[in-house]
């Protein structure tokens, strides 16, 4: 397994912090500061909240899609 990279440790927490907070309650500076970088760093990565968004989507429907194929490969 492989570390995560920036942009994904990013996604994760936007992804947490858009599940207790909400969306439109979380800031960049929240995101930022859970993953322990800088806001430079973080605007390198994602430019827009919306940017963030799709990350977190993105990486949901990737999830479902392997937890969907590790279902069909299990034995009946």
């Amino acid at each position: 397994m492989h570390a995560k990279t920036t942009p994904d440790q990013i996604a994760a927490a936007a992804d947490e912090l858009f599940y207790r907070q909400r969306y439109e309650h979380t800031s960049f500076a929240d995101i930022a500061s859970a993953v322990h970088i800088s806001r430079g760093k973080f605007y390198y990565h994602f430019k827009t909240k919306d940017d963030i968004l799709t990350a977190v989507i993105e990486s949901r429907l990737a999830a479902t899609g392997r937890l969907l194929q590790q279902w069909q490969q299990a034995p009946p």
